[in-house]
């Protein structure tokens, strides 16, 4: 009894996800489930991905960017990187995440739903292509994201990064547009926009399993 009381303490600092994934990457249908947790007094985010078929398992763990922002602006709501934006009990959280490689581009349409403080629905719909992974699995830098109110519950981010296809780096940018539904985004700084860092990024793909699993620190850089 003691520990489902610990487990349901409303105050608790741990955010959980789950949620479902659809659509397609070249031409692969995708219909599985993810399940999240992120920790917002230390701003550390664990998403793993269910049911990835193999033939997009690798290229869709190499674009960790963007895709961890499932739990991080959670996570950040309290602790290292707070006051990016109020997500409030009952609020929900559309985005439209938009990743571009040289030749290719991809995107993914997510919606957030709290049912509670501490608990979240997610639904993430995919399009698009991705290029075929090669070679050992490689670091993934630190992101640098600039997020930038431009309208009473609008944010828009922006990012670049690298990803490693085909055996060599490439460029990868993400333009992320955000809609909030439900109170007006608490925006804590004059200029308008903040800075999000997602450090030591690691990210693996599980054949057996089918699993990715998406690790990122979260912190909000000062402006």
């Amino acid at each position: 009894m003691s520990m489902d009381k610990k487990k349901n303490t409303p105050d608790s600092n741990l955010i959980t996800v789950t949620g479902t994934l659809s659509g397609s990457i070249n031409g692969v249908t995708i219909n599985g489930t993810v399940t999240g947790t992120a920790d917002r007094s230390t701003g550390h985010v664990t998403n793993v991905y269910h049911g990835i078929d193999p033939a997009i398992g690798p290229e869709l763990s190499r674009i960790v960017l963007g895709l961890t922002i499932v739990c991080a602006n959670m996570a950040v709501e309290v602790g290292p990187g707070r006051n990016l934006n109020s997500m409030a009990p009952l609020q929900s959280m559309q985005r439209i995440a938009t990743f571009t490689l040289p030749s290719h581009s991809m995107q993914c349409l997510q919606t957030v739903a709290w049912q509670e403080p501490n608990v979240a629905v997610v639904t993430m719909a995919y399009s698009g292509t991705l290029p075929s992974f090669s070679g050992a699995s490689l670091p993934i830098p630190d992101v640098l994201s600039e997020f930038r109110q431009t309208g009473p519950q609008t944010i828009h981010q922006s990012g670049t990064t690298q990803a490693t296809f085909d055996g060599s780096p490439q460029p990868l940018s993400v333009d992320i547009q955000y809609s909030i539904n439900g109170p007006k985004i608490a925006w804590s700084t004059p200029l308008g926009s903040q800075f999000l860092e997602n450090a030591n990024n690691t990210s693996s793909y599980d054949e057996t399993t089918q699993e990715i699993t998406y690790n990122t620190d979260v912190r909000m850089l000062k402006t």
